[in-house]
């Protein structure tokens, strides 16, 4: 088994274990903010959702640049639900093309330039699970 496939099964997993805290969320208190310095309820649920997303831009960029980033706006939980499918489906399918020789190469991944971190791209996963 080559590490592509290693990580498409191992982001099956994963992937459904999130789905079913992503159908739990209460959209209808998107708005509730567990501290004043946290995100809101809504904007958490959609970080978690966007994550999955890491894993095709990993495969096809040589950065993981978070500077400017702007997340989706999502008002349901439909809505993030198939949103995550999306983001989940592209993943699902970049990894089953990718050859470890992509994995391999050193990835990128920081806020600001010069990116201080350096890894290989096969290690940059490792973050997000």
């Amino acid at each position: 088994m080559n590490i592509a496939e290693e990580f498409w099964y191992e982001l099956k997993q994963e992937a459904a274990i999130t789905r079913k805290h992503l159908e739990r969320v209460p959209f209808e208190k998107q708005d509730y903010q567990p501290h004043e310095k946290s995100e809101k309820l809504g904007r958490l649920a959609i970080h978690v959702a966007e994550i999955i997303a890491w894993w095709s831009e990993v495969i096809n960029q040589s950065e993981l640049d978070f500077i400017g980033f702007e997340p989706k706006n999502i008002t349901s939980n439909s809505a993030l639900l198939a949103y995550f499918d999306d983001l989940l489906e592209k993943a699902l399918s970049d990894l089953k093309s990718v050859k470890d020789s992509v994995l391999r190469k050193i990835g990128q991944c920081g806020m600001e330039k010069p990116f201080i971190s350096h890894y290989p791209k096969n290690r940059l996963y490792v973050l997000f699970v």
